[in-house]
């Protein structure tokens, strides 16, 4: 399977990203941001019968427990990352 975009891009370069962030949406970080977002939507949209992953929550938090697995995982893709926070969140629906 071929990911494209900022999904290939490894954990530990995106916590760099997120450390050098001049702000709370400095430009990269609103890039990864908007491709995390985007992700879940899709998922979202791709099962009807699924209810929106993100309820409950908001874009932070998501960031924040996406951060917080690329710390422990920095060799993992940002897209492996998502992925881990899609099934933390089934788990939670269920």
């Amino acid at each position: 399977m071929a990911i494209w975009g900022i999904g290939q891009i490894s954990c530990g370069r995106f916590v760099q990203e997120r450390e050098r962030r001049p702000g709370a949406y400095g430009a990269y970080d609103a890039t990864f941001r908007q491709w995390l977002l985007g992700f879940m939507t899709a998922l979202n949209w791709s099962d009807p019968a699924q209810r929106d992953l993100l309820a409950g929550s908001d874009a932070e938090g998501a960031m924040l427990w996406v951060e917080n697995y690329c710390r422990g995982q920095p060799l993992d893709t940002f897209f492996d990352a998502t992925l881990a926070l899609r099934r933390e969140l089934i788990e939670k629906v269920r």
